[in-house]
């Protein structure tokens, strides 16, 4: 691959950072790297300084690659720029997600979508990341009929101003009986909150409507889905209790997830993973596989700013073919 010119939106935030990080970790050939904010700032990541520049005054043409890791709002004002440019986008926010032109990609599942035309490119919700590639390494050996999750968000999901909640929070709970919320609707430290987005007409909230719809145009099969989304006091990882109705048995099912580098998964009695040693790692962790009344279950925990965003859409950019200018 030829060294690429690179531009990264929403830059200071957690999922920003993280590209960053994985970027240089992954040794990805860069001519130059441009940090976009709403602002001038200077950030350190990784013990290098860095300055950014206002992503609304950026020339597109300047670079061959995009990443997207802001609000689907401020994507959609830097549509225009990067549309009228040669860049090829990548996007994190879920603003052209469902869009049936764009494809939604996680690279070992559905790496065929994009070819040598796509401009843009979407990288999926955390939880339809994770949820699709234990459900694509199944499907090699089992038929899902039907899919059940009760899903356990990190507070860092929501943003660098989710965790600086969570961690005041908790210091003014300990401190006293009385606390505001001071990011969610409802306090998190020491809590749980039953909905993550907006509730919708059928009961549903956004981010369950998300997951479910993603996870079908990623899959492209459309079995039944039901889950539930809450959001927990952990900062980073999440993790998912995951029901698949299927004939894959225990020992079947292990050895299949085993036999990709995806998944470290813990089949000895009484192992278990939990959502703080999925952090900084790029593995998704199963533990507790069993299964009863037809229905093959496991817990599973992983890093939702690694393989849950960052570097899902850095894998993506690994799959394009960048031609020199």
């Amino acid at each position: 691959m030829v060294n690429v010119k690179i531009a990264i939106i929403g830059a200071t935030g957690l999922v920003g950072r993280k590209i960053v990080s994985i970027l240089n970790e992954r040794k990805f050939p860069i001519s130059s790297l441009h940090l976009l904010s709403r602002s001038k700032k200077e950030v350190t990541i990784d013990g290098k300084l860095y300055k950014t520049e206002i992503s609304e005054d950026f020339d597109f043409n300047k670079v061959d690659l995009v990443f997207g890791a802001s609000s689907k709002d401020s994507v959609r004002k830097l549509l225009g720029p990067i549309s009228d440019s040669d860049a090829i986008f990548i996007d994190k926010s879920e603003l052209l997600r469902m869009d049936k032109d764009i494809p939604l990609v996680v690279p070992e599942v559905n790496p065929h979508k994009i070819n040598s035309e796509t401009k843009v490119i979407c990288s999926p919700n955390c939880v339809a990341i994770a949820i699709s590639v234990i459900l694509n390494n199944l499907r090699k050996k089992t038929k899902i009929e039907r899919m059940f999750a009760s899903i356990n968000e990190s507070v860092s999901g929501a943003g660098t101003k989710a965790l600086n909640a969570l961690l005041n929070e908790t210091k003014e709970s300990l401190m006293s009986s009385v606390i505001q919320p001071q990011f969610f609707e409802k306090e998190i430290a020491f809590n749980i909150l039953p909905q993550v987005g907006e509730a919708l007409d059928d009961g549903k909230s956004e981010e369950e409507f998300k997951i479910t719809s993603e996870t079908h145009k990623i899959m492209e099969s459309k079995f039944p889905v039901n889950i539930t989304v809450v959001r927990v006091p952990v900062m980073v990882g999440h993790s998912i209790a995951l029901h698949v109705m299927c004939d894959l048995e225990v020992e079947d099912a292990v050895k299949c997830l085993k036999s990709s580098d995806l998944f470290s998964v813990a089949d000895e009695k009484g192992k278990y993973f939990t959502p703080r040693q999925s952090a900084n790692t790029d593995k998704i962790l199963i533990s507790r596989v069993r299964r009863a009344n037809g229905i093959l279950s496991m817990w599973v925990c992983y890093d939702n700013l690694r393989k849950g965003a960052a570097l899902n859409a850095v894998q993506i950019a690994e799959l394009l073919d960048f031609k020199k200018k």
